[in-house]
């Protein structure tokens, strides 16, 4: 289990938070306009709470010279 806790704790779960974070932070200062470009699915199971498909549409933001 990545982050349910008990017995099976994934060890490596605080560092796969603090890495989407960052790069999560470093996407959206390289992005604008972000908008959902088509409907959200999500995966159907009583395991997993997430997302299958997000589709979006950015404008890519100006890149200092």
């Amino acid at each position: 289990a990545f982050g349910g806790g008990g017995t099976h704790y994934c060890l490596g779960a605080s560092l796969a938070r603090v890495e989407a974070t960052a790069i999560f932070g470093e996407i959206l200062t390289r992005m604008r306009d972000i908008e959902l470009a088509g409907p959200v699915e999500r995966m159907r199971s009583v395991l997993i709470n997430g997302v299958h498909a997000m589709p979006v549409r950015f404008t890519p933001a100006s890149v200092p010279a």
